[in-house]
């Protein structure tokens, strides 16, 4: 029987993996099933949803800017407009997908899609896997079905009637493969703008490993504030 599913949120691979992990279980239990991801225009899911083979939908939607600058200011003022027009383009996705389930990883486009998703009577799951949940995730909770998290004491945050332990997640492993014995590969992953410091820091640290060893270190950082 083919069942729709709706999988919305992104921004890091932090809701991008998991929410992955999510529409990868779902096909294992059920290969007839459409899945739709619907994400940030701007953000890393529009590239690695479709390189995972799942179509997705882009929103132009943002956060709120915490910078002290008027262009925060003002990209703060915009936010609500922002918003209504993303939710708008989000209730013509679920009309025309016609999802029998939303299901929301937390991230910018999380909001106004299980927003729109709850206005049209379709029911939203959330999925929460870090021990202190994000801002999307907590506002979206009052119309949730269920919420499946990863730790125990989140019913701080969310109707602890709705709590489901254990979140339908498949092991997601990345292998690499050793060509010389006692190389080290050091990853460093930027999971929130919060981690931020600690990436410059563990990747300042790998430089100095890497030219220790006599190897050229390679490090990539991004920030990423609205340009509005």
């Amino acid at each position: 029987m083919e069942k729709r599913y709706i999988i919305s949120g992104g921004g890091t691979g932090g809701h991008i993996f998991p929410a992955l992990a999510i529409a990868n279980k779902i096909k294992s239990e059920n290969p007839e099933a459409r899945i739709l991801f619907i994400g940030a225009s701007d953000k890393m899911e529009m590239r690695r949803v479709p390189e995972a083979g799942y179509p997705i939908e882009g929103l132009e939607i943002y956060g709120i800017s915490r910078e002290k600058s008027l262009n925060g200011m003002m990209c703060n003022l915009r936010l609500p407009m922002v918003m209504l027009k993303a939710m708008s383009k989000a209730k013509k996705i679920m009309r025309e997908f016609k999802p029998d389930l939303a299901i929301g990883v937390g991230g910018f486009a999380s909001g106004p899609a299980l927003k729109a998703a709850s206005q049209l009577g379709i029911p939203t799951l959330l999925q929460e896997q870090n021990s202190y949940p994000g801002v999307t995730n907590k506002m979206l909770s009052k119309k949730a079905k269920a919420i499946c998290v990863a730790y125990d004491g989140l019913d701080r945050f969310f109707p602890p009637e709705k709590i489901a332990r254990k979140p339908a997640l498949t092991n997601i492993s990345i292998s690499t493969q050793r060509k010389r014995p006692f190389w080290w590969l050091v990853a460093v992953l930027e999971h929130a703008p919060s981690t931020r410091p600690w990436s410059r820091i563990l990747t300042s640290s790998a430089r100095r490993i890497c030219s220790c060893c006599g190897k050229p270190a390679s490090s990539s950082t991004r920030t990423s504030t609205p340009n509005c």
